[in-house]
């Protein structure tokens, strides 16, 4: 099996060839493991699953599209469906990537788009994009198995990146923007739907400027939370509006060290969690007008959440406690609705 780095050193020793022989191979001819630097349409299924396994297809150029014009290219779960590293301005659109171990992978791309696309049944991820800007991955349908370990789209050192009306099902993650060297900028993720979530539905780590809008997160059992930022390093100006999050450990979890600042926590629709919206390490920040209920606890400040304002939420029907405050740290309560539950350190204040 060769690497990208390995197939992209046997596509310069074999440039002359391609020049000689009068071009690249397009359509019906494009065959499993080709290196394309071309644009290229499908006009065939293209089946990669025999023995010994092969890759599907390798960019190595830039401004390539790839349009699978409705067909699929189906693989191995040992190999990788469509990959590439290091160039710019590539599309992979229109048809199926099924079978591989991983459906699509990128790494040290500029502006990618990726769309109209249905991922599935991968053995590990659907789509992983590493050290690459301006990501565009929207109108996709990704599938994974209950047993698979992977997750649907993984994020790793992405600035501008931009999740739209996908439809995930299944899946470790439904959506991760992490940055291994530094923090990553402008994560967007919005219209888009995640359920049977194994772990976490859309998960923030070192990020700055992360909007998270509009979407459905629903978990597995095992779920941890439908929509959180955590870990340490900075996580700045982040905002969590007007999504639905439920049957997680967390419906909306912030768990940072040092404190996460500037979030906006606003019109969202948590219930049937064990914690609705949980806070560990927050400051300056607003949560507001959230709808919180029917989880075991409502809105829960602990520990190093201080200098917030929690205002104007309706939280009823909380099974231990609606609100709740962390002895010691002062927060601006204002115009909550919620029911006074016993015991409570801050109840409805």
């Amino acid at each position: 099996m060769y690497t990208i780095n390995e197939k992209l050193f046997l596509l310069i020793l074999t440039a002359p060839l391609l020049v000689f022989y009068g071009g690249l191979a397009q359509a019906a001819s494009v065959s499993c493991g080709e290196i394309i630097v071309t644009d290229t349409k499908l006009d065939t299924n293209l089946i990669c699953d025999s023995e010994p396994p092969t890759d599907g297809l390798v960019i190595a150029a830039n401004g390539v599209t790839l349009d699978l014009n409705g067909f699929t290219i189906k693989g191995s779960s040992e190999k990788e469906g469509v990959s590439g590293t290091g160039h710019s301005n590539i599309t992979i659109k229109n048809g199926a990537i099924t079978g591989f171990e991983t459906g699509i992978h990128f790494d040290d791309i500029t502006k990618l788009e990726i769309k109209q696309l249905t991922i599935a049944n991968q053995s590990w991820d659907s789509i992983l994009i590493g050290t690459s800007r301006n990501v565009k991955i929207m109108n996709v349908h990704t599938y994974l198995p209950e047993e698979a370990p992977g997750s649907a789209i993984i994020l790793a050192d992405v600035d501008d990146s931009k999740v739209t009306n996908v439809n995930v099902d299944g899946g470790f993650y439904g959506v991760l923007s992490i940055a291994y060297l530094g923090i990553s900028k402008r994560f967007e993720v919005k219209n888009s739907v995640f359920a049977r979530v194994g772990h976490v539905g859309v998960r923030i780590l070192r990020n700055d400027g992360a909007f998270v809008i509009n979407n459905s997160v629903s978990g597995t059992p095992a779920c941890w939370s439908g929509i959180d930022v955590v870990d340490e390093g900075p996580n700045n100006e982040i905002l969590i509006l007007d999504n639905a999050a439920t049957g997680c450990n967390h419906g909306i979890n912030v768990a940072t060290e040092p404190p996460a600042t500037k979030l906006q926590i606003s019109g969202n629709h948590v219930y049937g969690n064990v914690d609705g919206i949980f806070l560990l390490g927050m400051t300056d920040s607003v949560v507001s007008d959230n709808r919180v209920h029917f989880n075991n606890a409502g809105i829960v400040l602990w520990a190093n959440t201080y200098g917030n304002k929690i205002v104007n939420n309706i939280v009823t029907g909380n099974r231990d406690v609606d609100m709740y405050q962390y002895p010691d740290f002062f927060n601006l309560w204002s115009g909550n609705t919620c029911v006074l539950t016993e015991g409570a350190y801050i109840d409805c204040p």
